[in-house]
C-alpha cells in the first residue's frame, strides 16, 4: 500500500533515504549545496507519517534548519513553520525559500538581464573602473581563495548586488553568488572544503563568473515560478518565521 503527498510516492512501510544528495535535482531544494541535511524525501515521509491531517492551525518547528528543507517542504504541504539557524547563510537560503511565493518573478528576470549585460561588460574588460566593493578584511587561508581575475569578477558582481535598491531581490543575489563561489574559487568539495592543489586539481585562474551565477539565478526564477504555482493550490496561505539565531536564545 501506498500514500501520496505533494504528487510523489511515498511508502507506508518506512522512509526513504535521508540523504541529501537526491535534493540537488529537486526545484527549491537544489539552490544550496548542503552535506549536513535531509532529504525532502525523508522530510515528506516524516511527515505524512506525524502530521497526515492538514490542520491550518498546525505548525513545524526546526530548532536547527539548515536550508531550510524541513520547513520548506512543510510550507509547501500548506503547514505553518518556524526556524532557528545561527549560520548566517544557511538561515538566508531558508528565509528566501520561504518567501519565494511573495517574490516578483517578472522583477527577477529583469534585474538578471541586467546582471548579465553588466557582467558581460566586465568580462570583455569594458568597466575600466576599479571595483567599488573590496574582499574582507582579516580573512585569510592556506591559500587564496579566489585567483586575481577571478577575484575582480567577483567584485564587479558584489558592485551590482550591492546597487539592488530592492532588499529582497538583492538578497536573492546574494544567495546565487554564495551557492557557486566554491565553483570558481581555489577551493573544493572532496566531499569537505579542501584546497584544489591538496587533491590534485589546479587552481582555477580564470572563469565566467557572470555566466556561472546568471545559470544559478535563472535556476532560483524557475523555481520560484514552480513555488508559486505550488501555493496557489492550496486552500491557505501557512505562516513562516525564521530567526537568524540560536534556538537557545528563545529560552532566555
Amino acid at each position: 500500500m501506498q500514500t501520496t503527498l505533494f504528487g510523489s510516492t511515498t511508502p507506508t512501510n518506512g522512509f526513504r533515504d535521508s540523504s541529501f544528495t537526491k535534493n540537488k535535482s529537486l526545484p527549491l531544494h537544489r539552490w544550496v549545496p548542503w552535506i549536513a541535511g535531509f532529504s525532502a524525501d525523508f522530510v515528506e515521509d516524516a511527515i505524512n507519517k506525524y502530521l497526515p491531517a492538514r490542520n491550518p492551525k498546525s505548525w513545524v518547528l526546526d530548532p536547527f534548519a539548515g536550508v531550510g528543507t524541513t520547513l520548506a517542504e512543510a510550507y509547501l504541504g500548506g503547514l505553518n513553520v518556524v526556524g532557528f539557524e545561527i549560520n548566517p547563510y544557511a538561515a538566508l537560503a531558508t528565509k528566501i525559500k520561504l518567501s519565494a511565493a511573495e517574490i516578483s518573478a517578472s522583477d527577477l528576470k529583469k534585474k538578471i538581464v541586467a546582471f548579465e549585460r553588466f557582467m558581460d561588460r566586465a568580462e570583455k574588460g569594458a568597466l575600466k573602473r576599479e571595483p567599488r566593493s573590496k574582499a574582507p578584511s582579516g580573512f585569510s587561508g592556506r591559500t587564496q581563495l579566489f585567483s586575481p581575475k577571478v577575484e575582480r569578477k567577483v567584485l564587479h558582481a558584489l558592485d551590482f548586488i550591492n546597487r539592488i535598491e530592492d532588499s529582497v531581490l538583492r538578497e536573492v543575489f546574494r544567495l546565487g553568488l554564495g551557492s557557486v563561489m566554491i565553483g570558481f574559487s581555489n577551493y573544493s568539495y572532496e566531499p569537505s572544503l579542501t584546497r584544489r592543489l591538496a587533491v590534485g586539481k589546479p587552481n582555477i585562474q580564470d572563469e565566467n563568473v557572470g555566466r556561472v551565477v546568471s545559470a544559478k539565478l535563472r535556476l532560483i526564477l524557475e523555481d520560484i515560478a514552480w513555488v508559486q504555482e505550488q501555493m496557489a493550490r492550496l486552500e491557505h496561505r501557512p505562516k513562516t518565521r525564521i530567526f537568524p539565531k540560536s534556538i537557545f536564545a528563545a529560552l532566555v
